[in-house]
């Protein structure tokens, strides 16, 4: 920097938390039928957890879709669509991953499962957490593909979703 003339140039020390991925299992399916899906960990997700609860579709994972059935979600793993669903009222907008993670956790769910809204299994990575610190429910995306045949089945059949998760975090 003082190469380029910047003056009062110094080292200042400061601290951020890291995190790291490590292992991720997910899951869904009914008892004695459960299928892997092809997933990631959303960053900032908690270092280790395990769940198997209910999956209840939460649609665009908006405030209205938790509105329009507050207890559908709460102690259960929210489904809900990264950007907006096909077919949505017009208008309908959208929210950052971080904020539909934070709506499912308001609204008392135990874990998110993000659709992805590009085509051909691709899966999303980035952060969960509107405060970059680690949030209490584990945070996985999932293709679209995989997305849809969910919300589908859910229409005809309840899920479980388990999700194991384990990983890194520290400060430096």
């Amino acid at each position: 920097l003082k190469s380029w003339g910047c003056k009062d140039v110094r080292f200042q020390p400061f601290s951020v938390e890291s995190w790291s991925r490590g292992t991720l299992s997910l899951t869904i399916g009914s008892e004695g039928q459960m299928q892997t899906i092809k997933s990631v960990t959303l960053a900032h997700s908690p270092v280790s957890a395990q769940i198997d609860l209910p999956l209840a579709d939460m649609g665009n994972g908006l405030e209205e879709d938790y509105r329009a059935a507050p207890e559908k979600v709460k102690g259960k793993i929210a489904l809900v669509y990264l950007g907006v669903l096909p077919n949505s009222k017009p208008g309908t907008g959208t929210l950052h991953r971080s904020e539909k993670t934070a709506l499912a956790i308001k609204y008392g769910a135990k874990g998110i499962i993000i659709i992805n809204t590009a085509s051909g299994g691709i899966l999303l990575t980035g952060t969960a957490s509107v405060t970059g610190k680690l949030i209490p429910i584990p945070a996985v995306c999932i293709g679209k593909e995989d997305g849809m045949a969910l919300k589908e089945k859910l229409t005809q059949t309840s899920l479980n979703a388990r999700i194991k998760i384990l990983y890194t975090s520290q400060h430096f």
